[in-house]
C-alpha cells in the first residue's frame, strides 16, 4: 500500500499505517516531502480491513488518520500447511504421500 503527503515546510515525514486487524506499523521514515511511501502486511484471517495513514513530520506536527480503504484480505496459507493438506488429501483418496513431511 502506498501514502503520500507534502508538508508545508518541506520537512521530512513519517508515516504510520493502522491494518484494520488491531495492529500498526511503528512511525515509518523519515522521507522527503512528497515523496510516495509503501509499506506491506499480511493477515491472519480471511476477511475485509479498513487500511488508515497518520503522517507527522519530524518537529512532531501530527495529521489526522486518512479516510478508510477498505481491503479484502484472502486466508494467508504457509507452504508447509498447504503440503500437509495435500498430503492428507493423497492419502485419504489413493493411500499414497507426496513425500514425507519431517517437522510434523
Amino acid at each position: 500500500y502506498t501514502a503520500v503527503t507534502t508538508d508545508i515546510e518541506g520537512d521530512k515525514i513519517y508515516y504510520m499505517f493502522d491494518w484494520g486487524d488491531g495492529s500498526m506499523s511503528d512511525w515509518l521514515g523519515p522521507y522527503d516531502s512528497g515523496q510516495e511511501v509503501s509499506a506491506s502486511h499480511s493477515w491472519e484471517k480471511r476477511g475485509y480491513y479498513n487500511i488508515k495513514v497518520k503522517a507527522k513530520d519530524v518537529n512532531g506536527a501530527e495529521s489526522d488518520w486518512s479516510e478508510p480503504l477498505r481491503v479484502r484480505a484472502p486466508k494467508a496459507y504457509d507452504a508447509l500447511s498447504l503440503l500437509e493438506r495435500i498430503n492428507e488429501w493423497l492419502i485419504s483418496l489413493f493411500g499414497i504421500e507426496l513425500m514425507p513431511l519431517p517437522f510434523k
